[in-house]
């Protein structure tokens, strides 16, 4: 009984977090997904970090009611780690589209 009850609560965990995972991306603009990948696919860009290990992204969730956000993406690399930092705005069909940004290659 006590090995069923710890399979259910990891059940239940695993979904709760799959829902998480799922309503996060639903609310982040859909341009980081396709950034993201545009960058994961240079592959001059993924040798000087070492190979492609893992991304994070991070913006203003309050800057989404506005027309302008600021974004950075990090990408980790084996021995470095790039960094892009940039701005988007709104277009006239209300999304978001990149206008500027740079890349930064770290230690």
């Amino acid at each position: 009984m006590n090995r069923q009850k710890h399979i259910m609560i990891f059940i239940v965990f695993v979904f709760f977090v799959l829902i998480f995972e799922v309503f996060i991306k639903i609310d982040s603009p859909a341009f980081f997904d396709e950034k993201i990948n545009d960058l994961k696919n240079d592959s001059l860009l993924m040798e000087s970090i070492g190979g492609y290990q893992k991304y994070e992204y991070s913006y203003n969730a309050n800057q989404l009611e506005n027309d302008t956000l600021q974004f950075q993406i990090i990408i980790y690399g084996k021995s470095k780690k790039l960094i892009n930092k940039g701005q988007a705005i709104k277009n006239e069909s209300n999304e978001w589209e990149i206008i500027n940004d740079g890349l930064d290659v770290q230690e």
